[in-house]
């Protein structure tokens, strides 16, 4: 491991392994990169000299337990990239949660770190310029479609409520120029407008200032010759619950219990929220109870409708370590959820989402990557990550009752 310890955007020092390092550069983004065609299989950590009491080395390998990990966590109340950002963008990755891990673009160079073969696979395409905070940004943003896992992560300080007096957040110029290079050029017009509107300001310098960067929105890294692989254990008993919520729909659930009862790994208990709205009305699945199936089945029967109670119902009944997710018109493979089992164990994941293709659909996008969107009806989940939420009813007959 590498520490670069820094102080106002300069180098300070560098130390492995508790020997100190020389280096060429006061730019840290310049050193790193060095550091890493140097050093190709060690991890480079940067942290503000400030905070080097506070470094929390014993957690280090259970934060970077894989090498496509980048982390950091800033002390700051605000990130970096002004909260601005959010005229723009709308995924869940810039709410950021500072007391848990949470998985976000938005980097910090008060503290941080990823392992040298990302910034090698990285860096011919992106530029090691002088502000530091942007790079690890842009790095994030660019490296996260990529198949890069960011977060921020409270843990790689014993004491994250140390704040810097140096107060690094970037400005509107820098705003619009991050805009401009990683989103489309619509964004740009977009954010000025959102700014006059809602802000009363009138940004546009910074909106001219912008014009002038070339966008890295297009740039493609191949991180699939990074070897992934946890060092921690996610998986324990390797049960498994299936929850299918289903209404009127009795050929095509048949088929679904058919798929899971020919897995190779099959699951404990299928528990099936059948709704029929009709007062006086009973289930049609008749073939829950006179066939054999190789799994315990739970079936409540209700007349309220609605998938987010019915996800709810089945939620309360989950017993297994993990819980599948299900609809009652998936068609699966044999294999399915022993090749999810695969990902967790080499990911370490507690959320893995699979593609739910249509017939005539092909996947394009195949890169393992953390993702924006949650699929009611094709994600695998721990069950522990369950507990405390519930599918909110006020979703109820919408096409957004993913939101939990």
């Amino acid at each position: 491991m590498i520490i670069v310890y820094h102080k106002k955007n300069k180098i300070l020092k560098v130390s492995r392994n508790q020997e100190d390092l020389s280096f060429s550069s006061d730019t840290i983004a310049a050193v790193l990169v060095n550091l890493a065609q140097l050093y190709p299989n060690e991890y480079l950590v940067w942290c503000s000299i400030e905070l080097e009491a506070f470094l929390n080395l014993n957690q280090f390998k259970t934060i970077f337990h894989h090498h496509k990990i980048m982390a950091s966590y800033t002390t700051a109340s605000q990130n970096y990239i002004l909260n601005a950002i959010g005229y723009v963008e709308e995924s869940p990755f810039i709410k950021v949660n500072k007391k848990v891990s949470y998985p976000t673009w938005l980097m910090s160079s008060d503290v941080g770190g990823m392992h040298a073969s990302v910034l090698n696979a990285m860096r011919s395409k992106i530029n090691p310029e002088a502000n530091f905070d942007y790079f690890l940004n842009s790095v994030a943003k660019l490296g996260m479609l990529a198949g890069l896992f960011c977060y921020s992560e409270p843990l790689l300080l014993s004491n994250n409520t140390q704040e810097l007096k140096e107060n690094r957040q970037a400005n509107n110029y820098l705003l619009f120029r991050f805009v401009k290079q990683h989103y489309k050029k619509r964004w740009l017009l977009l954010l000025f407008l959102n700014l006059l509107l809602f802000e009363k300001q009138f940004p546009l310098l910074p909106l001219c200032y912008a014009l002038f960067y070339r966008s890295r929105k297009k740039i493609q890294f191949n991180l699939d010759a990074i070897t992934v692989q946890s060092s921690l254990k996610t998986i324990d008993k390797k049960t498994i619950d299936v929850i299918i919520p289903t209404i009127g729909r009795k050929e095509y659930l048949f088929d679904v219990l058919k798929d899971l009862a020919a897995q190779t790994h099959l699951p404990e208990k299928v528990i099936i929220v059948e709704q029929n709205p009709i007062e006086g009305s009973v289930s049609e699945l008749d073939y829950l109870t006179n066939q054999d199936w190789p799994f315990v089945i739970k079936h409540i029967f209700t007349h309220q409708p609605g998938a987010c109670n019915a996800r709810n119902l089945a939620l309360a009944e989950v017993e297994s370590e993990w819980v599948f997710l299900n609809d009652d018109d998936n068609r699966l493979e044999i294999n399915l959820i022993e090749k999810v089992f695969a990902k967790v164990t080499q990911h370490r994941a507690e959320v893995v989402i699979t593609s739910y293709l249509k017939p005539d659909e092909i996947q394009q996008y195949k890169t393992i990557h953390q993702s924006g969107i949650f699929g009611s009806g094709n994600s695998f989940v721990k069950s522990e990550c369950l507990r405390s939420v519930s599918f909110d009813k006020a979703l109820e007959f919408g096409y957004g009752e993913d939101m939990m």
